[in-house]
């Protein structure tokens, strides 16, 4: 179990009550903070045009007070409706400013994680898994999911980690980038439990030695 604490309705608006919120936060400690990013009070005209409501300055000021509120409690951040309307120029636009805000405030290795709407898990492993290892991957078959939760830097994340099995077009394509600095080739059964940090990859592997052949 873990403790949210919602801000406001709608950023760029300007956090109206910040002596409430930072008396909460003095009190009591969060693991996340889910904020809704828009409204769709103002009408359907900002969603059909591609516009925001809310001026750059305006997302820029509640943006920012959200990553000091993040940093003080140690906790992740996730907003919703990003831009006031989730459509994909408003989500850009949001990161846009999100990803200025970062090199300003010298917190660059913050990762920005955004889920949109159109993209399903499958295309997310191909995406990813071309990025890191630069392979191509097809024949893509769910298995199992497992929550997991771990610590960084005193931020302690939740996560559900989604298990797949899938083939590989051509592995001497094979190149390192990203987050991965390396990889090995181990066999399922010489795998050793103890060597694996993350508590949910331990239990994936568990299940994977008694159901692969």
């Amino acid at each position: 179990m873990f403790t949210v604490f919602s801000l406001d309705g709608a950023i760029g608006a300007n956090f109206r009550n910040k002596k409430a919120f930072n008396n909460t936060l003095e009190n009591f400690k969060f693991d996340f903070l889910p904020n809704d990013g828009g409204t769709i009070d103002i009408g359907p005209y900002y969603l059909g045009a591609n516009e925001v409501y809310a001026s750059d300055e305006a997302l820029k000021n509640d943006i920012n007070y959200l990553l000091e509120l993040r940093k003080k409690n140690k906790c992740q951040i996730a907003v919703g409706s990003c831009g006031w309307s989730g459509a994909k120029a408003h989500v850009e636009r949001f990161v846009k400013i999100l990803s200025e805000l970062l090199i300003e405030r010298k917190e660059e290795e913050l990762k920005i994680a955004v889920i949109d709407a159109t993209v399903n898990p499958e295309e997310a492993l191909r995406r990813e898994i071309k990025e890191e290892l630069n392979l191509q991957i097809y024949d893509i078959k769910y298995l199992l999911s497992i929550p997991n939760i771990y610590e960084f830097e005193g931020i302690v994340y939740h996560t559900l980690d989604l298990v797949f099995a899938c083939k590989v077009k051509d592995f001497e394509t094979i190149q390192t980038d990203d987050d991965v600095s390396g990889f090995k080739f181990i066999p399922i059964d010489k795998v050793s439990i103890d060597d694996i940090g993350l508590r949910s990859a331990k239990e994936i592997v568990k299940i994977l030695k008694t159901t692969i052949d």
